[in-house]
């Protein structure tokens, strides 16, 4: 593998690649943190026309039959809904595929306390060790202050060997947690004229609300006239008309957020657009440093790159792997014990 020193020219071209990330382009560009390293698959058609995934490795593509048609390589494998898990926010702005414009919020979250605690439900047999949720909340925000907690518990039990061996043994489960950052594009190949975002604090338009409001006429499904609701009571809230009201409203109406959003997938929309760090910063739509996307349709989002994050044993990035080989490693945080 190629290696280089100039982490700095990493940095520059992670920035080169955020400029170029907006809604002008033919296509959305985000990014995803992930604990999760896909599979090599590829999308094949039968003799009968029939089409099927073929699942290979991380390393290499699956073999195809003979007679069998390649449709279409996935080199990053792909990201499916039917493996979809828990994520910070819980899923709190709709059923979806979940991404984001500002590359920082997807390595934050590929760190977080939520994805650490499912790669240790996978380690351990029971699920992930009591001793886990005995770290306080403050310490549990990453992998760097989870180890750091665990070290100081280690060093306590000194003279206790058997707590300090439980400890060692969640210290080193928490270590195999290796981050993983794709970038991606949603819609790929389609002018932004060819799809449709429901904005979360913004005022969904007049043509959008008649594409839901005939589609649940098609299925048959009663809900109040929409445009009515923009400015009435919509589940039991004053309304303003924007996706923040309307799909809770829609997931009341049809019995959960998962109906909700392959209800407006039917209708023609692609997903929610909402302001990036809403949560964390109270950001809008107005003020916001780039926004976050709720895909419906995983056939929407093609992987484009991944980036696995080197760490050191106390959890800090010291460096970087892509795809062609290329490491990119940061002298800053190189030393005789860097692994």
């Amino acid at each position: 593998a190629k290696v280089t020193y100039d982490f700095e020219a990493f940095k520059k071209q992670a920035e080169k690649l955020g400029a170029t990330f907006n809604d002008i382009q033919r296509m959305v560009m985000a990014f995803h943190g992930s604990p999760h390293s896909f599979l090599k698959e590829i999308l094949v058609e039968n003799e009968l026309g029939q089409r099927e995934y073929l699942v290979g490795s991380s390393d290499s593509f699956p073999e195809v039959p003979k007679g069998y048609k390649v449709i279409k390589e996935f080199p990053f494998g792909r990201f499916r809904l039917d493996k979809m898990g828990i994520g910070e926010g819980a899923q709190a702005f709709g059923w979806g595929l979940y991404f984001t414009y500002l590359e920082s919020i997807a390595k934050n979250y590929a760190d977080n306390e939520n994805l650490i605690e499912r790669h240790l439900n996978s380690v351990y047999e029971f699920g992930a060790p009591d001793r886990f949720y005995q770290i306080p909340d403050d310490n549990r925000k990453s992998k760097e202050s989870i180890l750091s907690y665990i070290d100081n518990q280690i060093k306590g039990f000194e003279n206790v060997p058997f707590q300090q061996k439980e400890w060692q043994k969640l210290k080193d489960a928490v270590q195999s947690y290796k981050p993983n950052l794709y970038k991606v594009s949603l819609h790929k190949g389609k002018q932004p004229s060819e799809y449709t975002w429901l904005e979360w604090d913004k005022p969904v338009p007049d043509d959008v609300i008649n594409k839901i409001e005939r589609q649940a006429e098609s299925e048959n499904i009663k809900i109040n006239n929409l445009k009515y609701e923009k400015s009435r009571q919509v589940t039991r809230v004053e309304s303003d008309g924007s996706a923040r009201f309307i799909y809770p409203y829609l997931s009341e109406i049809l019995g959960s957020d998962k109906e909700a959003s392959l209800f407006l997938l039917r209708a023609g929309i692609d997903g929610i657009k909402y302001p990036a760090e809403s949560i964390s910063r109270g950001a809008t739509s107005d003020t916001a440093r780039g926004f976050n996307y709720v895909v419906f349709d995983e056939n929407a989002v093609t992987i484009e790159d991944k980036i696995q994050f080197m760490q050191t044993p106390n959890g800090t990035i010291y460096g970087a792997k892509l795809p062609d080989g290329t490491i990119y490693l940061n002298p800053q945080f190189l030393n005789a014990n860097t692994p």
